[in-house]
């Protein structure tokens, strides 16, 4: 659905909370946009990713010259989880590769074959704006720093943190790396 007009609710849903951060300066707390007046929603549930989508919409309108208008921020808001999840396989390349060059093509294979499943092309595709590629993205950043906070022993560690972050805050899939972060302390010690 490369259009503001949408097919399903999702990306309506969370297109809105950027889209308020753009007009009003923040999220609405109560903005009365569904099952009005019985029940007070809001739509602000993935904070990070919302702010982040509502920035880089505020940079390329500012280098542009764009005015805000819902064609032109749907078009540019179903290119970002695109634009991230392009990421994803870098990263699945960093945790795969270690330091000897005879190993880095398996690394190179995995990534290749990740890039290319069909249901991680069919999620992360332009046009989908759901928060699933970004979680697809903060889940892959956040195992990479893992496997390399556990074989490198550097300064992975902030990394990891920050990943873990951005796992919670900007997607649904935080019980998830609670998980793994909870599995990985048990591995370590």
């Amino acid at each position: 659905t490369l259009s503001p007009i949408y097919q399903e609710l999702d990306p309506y849903f969370y297109a809105y909370a950027p889209w308020q951060i753009l007009t009003h300066g923040h999220m609405l707390k109560v903005d009365w946009t569904a099952w009005y007046p019985e029940v007070p929603s809001g739509h602000g549930v993935v904070l990070l990713l919302s702010y982040l989508q509502a920035s880089l919409f505020k940079l390329y309108s500012s280098l542009t010259h764009t005015v805000l208008d819902p064609y032109t921020f749907s078009y540019f808001y179903q290119f970002y989880p695109a634009f991230t999840s392009a990421f994803i396989p870098f990263f699945v390349y960093l945790a795969l590769r270690n330091g000897r060059d005879e190993e880095q093509w398996m690394a190179v294979l995995f990534a290749f074959i990740l890039s290319f499943l069909p249901l991680f092309f069919l999620k992360t595709v332009a046009g989908e704006a759901e928060i699933q590629p970004f979680g697809f993205f903060a889940l892959t950043f956040f195992l990479t720093s893992l496997v390399r906070w556990f074989f490198d022993k550097g300064h992975w560690h902030v990394v990891a943190a920050l990943a873990f972050f951005a796992l919670f805050a900007g997607s649904g899939s935080g019980i998830v790396g609670a998980f793994i972060l909870f599995v990985y302390s048990l591995i370590t010690t």
